[in-house]
């Protein structure tokens, strides 16, 4: 992982990072084949490289607004990336774009709410092959506040809400139907 943070002025910051390919070891359990015959399964995955950008501007008082656009390189990761018909997901790279703000209320007690947005990366096409991640999301919302309860110790709650989604598209194998 590599970031960089520089301060343009007393009120604005703009910030990269970089996060490197995480490559992990295939993942594999005993199965039956229908014949009832041993079968040995596996899923090899990757996580994608994770390219970020941001932007924060602290001229207010108490208050800081941050802006934060990310790519996630799926296209070129195993499973996400590669084809349905080669055992993937067939997902496209994607952007993300989020939205933050942080207002300190007191000198102990801070709030924060932010928004995000991601594109989808699971094309029409392939809607049936991806039915087994459902975890995606792409709209998010969440607030949250933090209080100072000692010069060391603070005490932080949030509540985070992804918004229902869905999408159609094709069966392949039966013309007509989605």
């Amino acid at each position: 992982h590599l970031g960089l943070l520089y301060n343009l002025s007393d009120n604005w910051n703009v910030g990269f990072s970089y996060k490197s390919p995480i490559w992990q070891e295939k993942y594999s359990f005993n199965a039956w084949n229908p014949d009832l015959s041993p079968r040995r399964i596996g899923i090899q995955a990757q996580v994608p490289q994770i390219f970020s950008w941001g932007i924060a501007y602290k001229g207010f008082k108490r208050a800081l607004i941050d802006v934060d656009f990310r790519y996630f390189d799926y296209a070129n990761t195993s499973l996400y990336g590669q084809k349905p018909e080669d055992g993937g997901l067939g997902w496209s790279s994607i952007f993300a774009v989020a939205l933050g703000g942080q207002y300190q209320l007191t000198d102990r007690l801070t709030l924060r709410a932010g928004y995000l947005y991601n594109t989808n990366p699971i094309r029409e096409t392939n809607t049936l092959f991806n039915v087994q991640a459902p975890g995606f999301m792409q709209h998010m919302l969440a607030i949250g506040t933090s209080y100072q309860l000692t010069e060391d110790i603070v005490l932080s709650l949030a509540w985070t809400h992804q918004f229902r989604a869905a999408i159609e598209g094709p069966v392949l194998q039966i013309p007509g139907e989605s």
